[in-house]
């Protein structure tokens, strides 16, 4: 069965005129634009095609096409994009693709990344990437770096050319461009790059490389060889690309007439664009063997090609009215299908493109086993018509154009769960001691204690007293969160304060946890709903999700139908980045409780994102028989009422609305499911209301940012949590940005969004003034369509702004925070918050995820005020921000806000004063073993064991290595990952989380010496020991004595105290657990 690719190509090429170097053809629909480039490249000299696009959208959209296409395209599909000021993704797909074309011309080979028989190579780029200055490839080619395995590099050579190459150095590589040095590890990830890599050296000698996951930091898959580009281009001598080509290559202008008419703003670095007349006086230069000018009216004097072809109608030129009716929608796609049918059997070739398996079965089964038509899968962005062969994608048959963003398809960049670093330390924080209480933390030392000298913290005291922790007991430390308003005093140390204090918070947890227990077990006890998980079509719905899940949506997934087939009413807090799924599994809950014959209410924040719901559900849900209505006031009076009966007499499936849902007047027949969109949006009465719903039907809780009494429910085991911390793979971290409030940084970060086609929030939150506001905008970037969006406009006026800014035809929305929640506009990627001081931080965190939702890298400028102070909780607000600016950072953002604000509006009054006098990290501790003794469950294991070994030097410095236990500082040298391993070591419960530890270290920092070994031994030794209930251990004397906990009398084995046997450390280590285990 030939490909498309084969089938379309033949057509083309039979329609080419013999001899003619210059070619007009119509233009070209859907996928036929993607068909045309890998087919020129195919039957080029050169076997490389250049498609030059008007825009980004055009640029994107045939980009994806030949992505999705894949090997039956014969081509190898490159992205060439326009430079953009600090990213370092585009530099390096730049760098890949203009390093290829350079090893083409000095070799005769394919490019990099094409296999040895010559594939042929599409190169996709946009008029303003194509006129920008491009790196020399002979500069390029310096400035990057090769590395291979056994070879051999001068170490601090290549970490000195990639520094002056660009890349910045950190304590940990978790983004493009960055570089970490540990010894002789190099951590470095390449921009354009999919993953990091590890590079270990012994002397000069490369041993080995390997990709790692940027969040664990642990390694993935080996390799053998990497390509470091450089992460800039300013410094590097240019070239044009287009000076690049091959001779016998092939070019491509799509859309022609627009791109002589292409108008956009200069960037900085092209001072004097090429004209229409240049660029095609230079492409002439490198001699191609065939132009291709696509568009209405063709070029003069240009042959036009015998092809005909035009677009499918599809369903998309449906009304708006009957776009969102199940019904129409089918009888429109069965018409289709009936057309297509008639087609196939007349003798036509016609295909049919379905994004997703289950798609493909469900159109299967509307045709009927005995048709012509053939289905395949592939995620087109359109079909076409042309004599002989019709082509139809899934958005010609559903009404709906879909984003084309590729998700990762294994697990490699799983984000895993550790909130560790939310909760470091730095000299001069508060801390909180179990055992004595408030304290200012001071940093790391070493002390020598009876003529050992061995690594500590130190915590100052009242009075200037100070307190030294060994290392091993680094988990009795935690940072101190109190009340907002509340100046924490330091206790004094042996002083009574903390004792009564400590004692008084521990009444009230037990009353609080008796309190909390009791309202859960109100939920046991209610018999709920055990829905049917496997309901008819959910494979099929499942299997239409156009992208594939990532490992944390696989895994909530599974937990959110396990709450659901239990008769318990399920209350699960899903938490996860803006863009990660979380409404995609809201959705196959709703599909679920629908096809159990129960209602589903959504409950949305604002009326904007209720209308967006809708039609994310409508398209999802347009192939079912589930009845869908939104609830706002953007509908009349009369359908209001409509909705409101038809919900009481149970006529409706699935309900979207604000708060008015939770109305006196609202009424379900049988309601299943509440989905709550944005939790911390709502207020207290709301809420209150919602705590009676939670008792008696199934409740799903989104949000990406929890507020912290969500948070504080979920961490102490009384409400079930799940977190998303996985990113699409082209999802790329938003840069946040702060400065002063002027008129350049307006004008520049504009400008720069529109000029990669996109468009901007202007987000201006004072409704008065916002007229003078948009009179600023128009007189700064007088090119640019703007328009106003905020709250107290009319109804239907917004809806229309709201319409325009989603279809392109508005480049700047000057709003309010109506964008804040949820709003998914995968164009607008630079939002600038005006008075960002003023925010939240949970606010700001929302904002910030309305941009940078597709592949494109987004942008968020926080501008303070021109002139005058900023107060110092905004700062700490901004610099959170800031701080946490990667992929999935929402989680440790809350757990950041949690204790800018205060933990006191969490529990009221009674219990903030407690929390202002323990801290909130220990408040915490006490309640989460509270609730389990009170549940019947067993705390977790507390290892508290001394160790006094007076055979082992715990110094970090020691001068004796024979008998060290440690972490040498040559060996770990960042401060705060010493300070995060310390934790992890003392905070250890099991043997095999200490040999996952070692096999972390090994693969982080290489083999460990010999000290890291002993102290790995140490604390298994720890571990052992808490698991018989012993307090300490110690040595002295070559005898062994182990205390049971609170103990003073030492054990006896067989009568008498073991012996130390045993010459050095590493053999008494072994006696020592030999002994242990005799006990």
């Amino acid at each position: 069965m030939p490909s498309l690719s084969t089938l379309f190509g033949d057509r083309l090429v039979a329609a080419m005129p013999r001899g003619a170097g210059r070619l007009a053809s119509p233009s070209l629909p859907g996928a036929s634009a993607a068909l045309a480039a890998a087919a020129l490249a195919r039957h080029a000299p050169a076997r490389v095609a250049l498609a030059v696009t008007p825009g980004p959208a055009d640029h994107e959209r045939v980009y994806a096409d030949l992505c999705a296409l894949g090997r039956d395209s014969g081509v190898t599909p490159e992205t060439f994009p326009p430079a953009t000021a600090d990213d370092t993704d585009s530099v390096g797909t730049r760098a890949r693709v203009i390093s290829s074309l350079a090893a083409r011309a000095a070799c005769g080979e394919s490019l990099r990344a094409a296999p040895s028989e010559r594939c042929a190579t599409v190169i996709v780029t946009s008029l303003q990437a194509l006129i920008q200055p491009a790196p020399a490839p002979e500069a390029l080619a310096a400035a990057s770096l090769n590395l291979q395995v056994g070879e051999r590099y001068a170490f601090d050579d290549v970490v000195a050319r990639l520094v002056a190459a660009g890349y910045e150095r950190s304590a940990d590589v978790d983004a493009p461009g960055r570089i970490a040095v540990r010894g002789g590890l190099l951590d470095v990830w390449p921009p354009a790059a999919a993953a990091p890599w590890r590079a270990e050296f012994f002397d000069t000698e490369l041993e080995s490389l390997r990709t790692f996951d940027p969040v664990t930091q642990c390694s993935t898959v080996r390799g053998t060889a990497v390509w470091l580009p450089p992460c800039k281009e300013a410094a590097l001598p240019t070239a044009q690309l287009i000076d690049l080509l091959p001779p016998g290559c092939a070019v491509l202008w799509f859309d022609h007439d627009r791109i002589r008419a292409g108008t956009f703003f200069l960037p900085d670095d092209v001072r004097a664009p090429l004209s229409w007349e240049t660029l095609q006086a230079r492409v002439a230069d490198r001699a191609p063997a065939w132009q291709l000018y696509s568009g209405d009216p063709p070029p003069p004097h240009t042959p036009a090609l015998a092809l005909e072809i035009a677009a499918l109608p599809g369903l998309a030129e449906l009304g708006a009215d009957e776009a969102h009716h199940p019904e129409l929608l089918m009888q429109a796609r069965q018409r289709l299908l009936a057309d297509f049918s008639r087609r196939a059997e007349a003798g036509e070739t016609v295909l049919l493109f379905a994004d997703t398996p289950g798609t493909c079965e469900l159109l299967a089964r509307e045709i009927g086993p005995t048709t012509r038509v053939q289905i395949r899968r592939a995620a087109l962005s359109g079909g076409f018509a042309t004599p002989g062969l019709t082509v139809a994608a899934q958005p010609d048959l559903y009404a709906i154009r879909k984003q084309s963003l590729r998700r990762a398809p294994s697990a490699s960049a799983a984000r895993g769960g550790r909130v560790e670093n939310a909760a470091d330390l730095e000299p001069g924080d508060l801390v909180v001691h179990v055992d004595h209480g408030i304290g200012r933390f001071l940093g790391s030392t070493e002390v020598e204690v009876d003529g050992q000298r061995s690594e500590v913290f130190t915590i100052e005291y009242a009075e200037g007293a100070k307190l030294h922790v060994p290392v091993s007991h680094a988990h009795l430390l935690s940072r101190y969160v109190g009340v907002a308003g509340h100046r924490a005093k330091l206790h004094r140390l042996g002083g009574r304060r903390w004792t009564r204090e400590k004692a008084d918070a521990e009444r009230a947890v037990a009353d609080l946890a008796a309190s909390l227990l009791d309202t859960q077990a109100r939920r046991q006890v209610v018999e709920g709903l055990a829905f049917n998980t496997e309901p008819p079509w959910l494979h099929e719905f499942e299997a239409s999700f156009p992208y594939q899940e990532t490992v944390d949506q696989v895994k909530v997934i599974e937990e959110v139908k396990r709450d659901m087939a239990s008769p318990r009413p399920m209350d699960r807090l899903i938490c996860g980045d803006a863009g990660y799924g979380k409404t995609e599994i809201a959705m196959r809950a709703a599909f679920i409780a629908v096809m159990n014959g129960r209602q589903v209410a959504v409950l949305v924040p604002t009326t904007v994102l209720a209308e967006q719901h809708y039609e994310t559900l409508t398209d999802r849900m347009t192939a079912y028989p589930v009845k869908i209505a939104v609830l706002s006031r953007f509908q009349s009076h009369a359908a209001h009422k409509r909705i409101l009966a038809d919900m009481r007499h149970g006529r409706l499936d699935i309900v979207i609305g604000t708060h008015a849902l939770l109305g006196s007047d609202v009424a379900f027949q049988n309601l299943g499911l509440l989905i709550i969109d944005e939790e911390q949006r709502f207020g207290v009465t709301h809420k209150e209301k919602l705590k009676q719903v939670r008792q008696v039907v199934d409740v799903l809780t989104l949000s990406a940012t929890p507020i912290p009494r969500t948070l504080y429910m979920s961490m102490t085991g009384a409400r079930d949590m799940s977190l998303l911390q996985t990113p699409p793979r082209e999802r790329v971290a938003v840069e946040t940005k702060v400065a002063r409030d002027s008129d350049t940084v307006l004008r520049n970060a504009i400008r720069q969004e529109l000029n990669r086609g996109g468009q901007v929030f202007v987000l201006y939150n004072r409704v008065m003034t916002i007229g003078l506001m948009q009179r600023r905008l128009e007189g700064l970037v007088p090119e640019a369509r703007i328009a106003v969006a905020h709250g107290q406009m009319p109804a239907q006026t917004l809806a229309r702004v709201m319409c325009e800014f989603e279809a392109g035809a508005i480049d700047v929305l000057l709003c309010t925070t109506i964008v804040e929640s949820g709003l998914d506009i995968p164009r607008a990627n630079t939002m600038l918050i005006h008075r960002a001081d003023r925010f939240g931080i949970a606010d700001l965190y929302q904002l910030r995820g309305r941009v940078g939702r597709s592949s494109q890298k987004g942008f968020a400028w926080l501008l303070l005020p021109e002139y005058g102070h900023v107060d110092e909780d905004a700062r700490q607000r901004i610099a959170a921000l800031q701080k946490h600016s990667g992929l999935g950072s929402g989680f440790n953002l809350a757990l950041r806000d949690l204790e800018i604000r205060g933990a006191g509006n969490l529990l009221g009054a009674a219990q903030s004063g407690h929390i202002a006098a323990i801290g909130f990290g220990l408040y915490c501790q006490l309640l989460r073993r509270t609730i389990a003794r009170l549940k019947g469950d067993t705390p977790p294991l507390l290892v508290d064991v001394d160790l006094d070994l007076d055979f082992i030097e715990l110094s970090p410095g020691s001068v004796d290595p024979e008998n060290a236990a440690c972490l040498p500082y040559a060996y770990v040298e960042d401060e705060a990952h010493r300070m995060i391993l310390h934790r992890r070591l003392a905070e250890t419960i099991a043997v095999k989380e200490v040999n996952a530890l070692r096999r972390e270290l090994t693969d982080r920092y290489g083999r460990p010496p010999a000290a890291v070994l002993r102290l790995l031994r140490l604390t298994e030794l720890r571990v052992l020991a808490a698991q018989k209930s012993l307090g300490r251990i110690e040595t002295r004397e070559q005898k062994i004595y182990f205390y049971k906990l609170r103990e003073r009398t030492p054990l006896l084995v067989h009568g008498r105290l073991p012996v130390l046997k045993g010459k050095d450390a590493t053999q008494r280590l072994d006696a020592l657990f030999q002994a242990l285990q005799a006990l």
